[in-house]
């Protein structure tokens, strides 16, 4: 795939999750929902929004961890709005329900391993000579 192609697509992904995050907020804010009510879907919001700003933010400084960053911090963002779910119901004392601890465990370590992945697919990027990266860079 050309290169500008997929950091035109990273960039319009980056601001989908952005504008999805903020819309939910903002018809959360209309409906005159209470702030603390719904807070894992609050939580979901901010961790969309904070995905959409990392991928804007590791596009326009070329890092070189793909699609595989952007997906981990997605993943990583599902399984913290499931562990604030069950900290809600912890807090409501309800009984904590098995298969959401599980789905919040499971998408934290899809996450990581994404992220991790991600990461070293930026290093082997790095390090080795002639990649669209190097070249990117040493460009005027």
């Amino acid at each position: 795939m050309n290169y500008r192609i997929g950091r035109f697509i990273a960039y319009v992904v980056g601001l989908a999750l952005i504008f999805f995050g903020v819309l939910d907020v903002s018809v959360a804010i209309v409906a005159g929902e209470p702030s603390f009510h719904p807070f894992a879907s609050r939580a979901l919001d901010v961790a969309l929004v904070t995905s959409g700003s990392f991928a804007c933010v590791s596009t326009r400084l070329r890092y070189g961890g793909g699609s595989w960053s952007i997906v981990g911090a997605v993943l990583m963002g599902g399984g913290l709005s499931g562990a604030a779910s069950v900290l809600e119901g912890y807090m409501r004392h309800e009984q904590a329900q098995g298969l959401l601890c599980a789905r919040a465990g499971l998408f934290l370590a899809a996450g990581c391993c994404c992220l991790i992945y991600g990461h070293i697919r930026h290093r082997k990027k790095r390090t080795t000579p002639g990649t669209v990266v190097e070249a990117a860079a040493s460009s005027p």
